[in-house]
């Protein structure tokens, strides 16, 4: 509406604007999610297996004074989103459970329509693994990597930081593919073939690519040696 003033181009004013969009555009916009959104629950109750669904949270503002979160949770093996939650910090006694609210009124919804998820990706916030341990105890927990991924980078760009240690800056970028492919070449298998895959990157930087300590994961890898600088 600035941009329009400010060309001498005649529009409605603001409170008009505000008005039609509550009366018209969002009880729109609403039917018309409701209506998708139903008809996903429907789909996923005929769909055989449990649901796998990957939760993630976001805030107005970072750090611990955000006013307002929202939750969205999506269907992983159709790719699509199964449920949005907007929460409000004064609602849940701090912006830092607002990521958790946000998954329980999504498990509401669907503990409604009488699913029940076998699978749930999430970050590694403590407050939502205490949740899912306590009241999910047949769903499967699993970690996201690229948050993972992402906690390993840091670590690694502040010891970069320090003195004598900026050839650590060399390996973030290789070390970061290094665990996206020890859970990505996982499928299927157990969570300690991942973790043998991935204390393996200890002997990669070294320059060995075979012969490793964990009988899990001893045999030859070369076609690693391209994930990691000479």
């Amino acid at each position: 509406m600035k941009l329009l003033s400010s060309l001498g181009l005649v529009n409605i004013s603001e409170s008009t604007y505000y008005f039609h969009s509550k009366i018209y555009l969002q009880p729109t916009v609403y039917k018309v999610w409701r209506e998708h959104q139903n008809a996903l629950l429907a789909e996923l109750s005929v769909t055989p297996g449990g649901l796998v669904l990957g939760g993630d949270g976001r805030a107005d503002s970072p750090g611990h004074s955000a006013k307002y979160g929202s939750y969205t949770v999506m269907e992983m093996r159709l790719n699509k989103v199964v449920d949005i939650q907007l929460v409000q910090s004064n609602e849940v006694g701090g912006s830092f459970h607002m990521e958790l609210e946000g998954l329980k009124r999504t498990i509401q919804l669907l503990w409604q329509n009488d699913l029940v998820p076998s699978v749930i990706i999430s970050d590694r916030h403590v407050s939502i693994q205490k949740w899912i341990r306590e009241n999910l105890p047949d769903t499967t927990h699993y970690y996201d990597v690229w948050h993972v991924a992402k906690g390993v980078t840091k670590k690694m760009e502040q010891l970069a930081n320090q003195k004598d240690c900026d050839v650590v800056r060399e390996w973030i970028r290789s070390v970061s593919n290094h665990l996206y492919y020890s859970a990505a070449s996982s499928e299927g298998e157990s969570g300690d073939m991942v973790v043998a895959k991935w204390k393996s990157v200890v002997c990669h930087v070294q320059n060995i690519h075979e012969g490793f300590d964990d009988p899990l994961f001893d045999r030859s890898v070369l076609y690693l040696i391209s994930l990691f600088p000479n």
